[in-house]
């Protein structure tokens, strides 16, 4: 049997991390084209599940930075 070493990296930095999943997954998928399912959003897709059904987003959209 193959052991193999799991390594965590992190698209988003300290801010990002504090936004809704939503608002996450928006932004990772516009700038890293996947669909987050880390430990993090696949817990919090359950917690969705059990409650009333909808995600709130209570930060809005998410502005993408120029670097030009």
């Amino acid at each position: 049997m193959m052991n193999f070493w799991l390594i965590k990296f992190s698209y988003l930095d300290g801010c990002m991390l504090n936004r809704s999943k939503r608002t996450r997954r928006e932004y990772l998928m516009a700038n890293y084209c996947f669909h987050c399912n880390c430990e993090r959003c696949s817990r919090e897709d359950s917690d969705v599940e059990s409650s009333s059904g909808e995600e709130s987003d209570e930060e809005g959209e998410y502005e993408e930075e120029s670097f030009s």
